[in-house]
């Protein structure tokens, strides 16, 4: 029996811009290569906010068209003000038993009147709906490092993620170790919670010689460097990273470090750290860059180092593996699942471990080889076209339509499976 209609399929991308970390171009990500796929009867529409279109538009094709919708909450007044007021709340609820000021968000019924079959939250900020939905939590760092949030935050991330799971149809998540985190703390059945793994948000882009070139210029970058993509908020951990490179100063290896992403309040600490060990100079910030400047960066770096104390994905890693750039990074569980082999691991929490993993790709031309080609094996499994397709499997799987035998082989579903 042939589908009554195509399937229509709202794409949520309620995102200000690709400066939103690793959401914001894993989004675009997905929306370009579904923007690409030809091979379909399937029509996408991509929700955004009108004041914000232009990081959008150049990424939509095909099958897909945008649908706007309202302000963008972050403009609001009483948006401002509540941010203004958490700081305080939060401090008056550790004393006083009062509510939370958060409230899970409900449609503003764009969604509903655009006829849509199912919609696809890609971020952590949804909104309750009739809709079917997929929901997409990218990590559960609030339960794993409570003391880099405050209550108000823990409770909002709490009340928000733990109701978009459970209205969900589908909670889809990059990594295991995340799909065990929403399992466990929020209750959630095993069965409902899938891995779709994301992809280097750089993939299509390939810098030539005099970007190279320009990009090393205009950001001052020293002639060799390691690369720590992110930005300066707690968890990151560029505290011990500055250590360690204080660490490797003492034994006369000078090692500089370029941080890209944009700056949070939490830098005023490590350039102090780093003035008071007499690292200054080796540390530098570049602010947010684009995703072309980013690539050229990788191009250009000697390694990644990554010290995150918390990942649920950690898209910088096979952004490095994609270009053959060799990686050190923490030993968390989101990094070796998907990086075992690829790179040399390390213990965020000990700058001694963090300094040693540095010193041995920095000086072994031999084992930077020998990362780098197998990074590149690992990072050939991630593309955004794959994810695209193992996406729209689960959509049509959740639509009740057709699957064909590679839907079923994507989604790990029976031959004689049916929605």
């Amino acid at each position: 029996m042939e589908d009554a209609h195509p399937l229509l399929v709202c794409v949520d991308a309620r995102i200000a811009s690709e400066e939103f970390g690793g959401v914001g171009p894993a989004t675009l990500g997905l929306v370009s290569a579904l923007s690409r796929l030809g091979d379909g009867p399937e029509r996408y529409l991509i929700l955004g906010y009108r004041e914000r279109e232009a990081w959008l538009t150049a990424h939509i094709g095909g099958a897909c068209t945008l649908l706007w919708t309202s302000l963008h909450p972050s403009l609001s007044p009483a948006a401002r003000a509540r941010g203004l007021l958490r700081p305080v709340y939060s401090r008056l609820r550790r004393r006083v038993r009062i509510p939370s000021l958060y409230r899970v968000p409900t449609s503003d019924g764009t969604v509903e009147v655009s006829g849509a079959d199912l919609v696809h939250f890609t971020h952590p900020s949804g909104f309750l709906t009739t809709v079917p939905s997929i929901y997409q939590p990218w990590d559960l760092q609030h339960r794993h490092l409570p003391q880099y949030f405050d209550l108000e935050a823990r409770t909002a991330r709490d009340v928000e993620y733990g109701a978009l799971c459970r209205q969900a149809v589908m909670v889809a998540v990059a990594s295991s170790a995340t799909r065990q985190d929403v399992i466990e703390y929020f209750d959630i059945a095993p069965d409902k919670v899938r891995v779709v793994p994301a992809a280097p948000a750089t993939e299509r882009l390939e810098p030539v010689g005099e970007e190279l070139a320009e990009v090393a210029r205009r950001l001052e970058l020293p002639d060799r460097f390691a690369l720590y993509p992110a930005r300066t908020w707690p968890h990151k951990n560029h505290l011990r990273l500055v250590d360690a490179v204080a660490s490797l100063a003492a034994t006369d290896l000078r090692v500089d470090v370029v941080c890209c992403g944009r700056t949070t309040d939490n830098v005023d600490a490590i350039l102090a750290r780093a003035d008071a060990l007499g690292v200054a100079e080796r540390f530098h910030f570049t602010g947010f860059v684009t995703s072309r400047d980013l690539v050229c960066l990788y191009r250009l770096a000697r390694l990644l180092v990554f010290p995150s104390e918390f990942e649920g994905w950690g898209l910088p890693v096979v952004e490095a593996f994609a270009v053959g750039l060799p990686v050190a990074c923490s030993g968390i569980a989101a990094l070796e699942e998907y990086g075992r082999g690829g790179a040399l691991f390390f213990d965020p929490h000990a700058p001694d471990s963090i300094a040693d993993a540095v010193r041995r790709l920095w000086v072994d031309d031999q084992l930077r080889e020998t990362l780098a080609a197998r990074g590149s094996e690992i990072a050939a499994r991630f593309t955004w076209d794959r994810t695209a397709r193992i996406f729209r499997a689960y959509y049509r799987r959740i639509a009740g339509r057709s699957l064909s035998e590679v839907d079923r082989d994507l989604v790990g579903a029976p031959a004689e499976t049916r929605p």
